[in-house]
């Protein structure tokens, strides 16, 4: 199998608030946009925020969910206080294999911003 571009699809429940999460705090642009359903370039791929049912909320707040929304960067402490200043909270955390600041979409998924070592 020849992947041409790999994509993420999060049913979100509140989608109005998550667009704009995405858009305006994570600076995701908007590749294209139709009633109930928003695809944002990430990278080389995309993710698609579509309102509808999404994963149970215990399954999506839980301290490890199933899955993470990971963002690698140059600088998680520059990442980390750009998403800060606003209004995002971030965790920082240090490991033996790098750093993490762990913040949380308005649906309670949570992503990653993440520099390996």
């Amino acid at each position: 199998m020849k992947i041409q571009q790999p994509g993420f699809l999060i049913w979100v429940e509140n989608y109005e608030a998550c667009v704009a999460f995405y858009s305006e705090k994570l600076d995701l642009p908007v590749r294209f946009q139709k009633e109930s359903l928003t695809n944002f370039r990430f990278g080389d791929g995309y993710i698609i925020l579509e309102k509808g049912e999404p994963a149970p909320v215990e399954v999506r707040k839980r301290p490890v969910p199933p899955f993470i929304i990971r963002l690698n960067v140059a600088d998680v402490d520059v990442a980390s206080e750009n998403l800060r200043a606003k209004g995002v909270e971030v965790q920082r955390e240090s490991h033996d294999w790098g750093e993490t600041g762990s913040l949380r979409d308005p649906d309670g998924n949570l992503i990653q911003l993440c520099k390996f070592k």
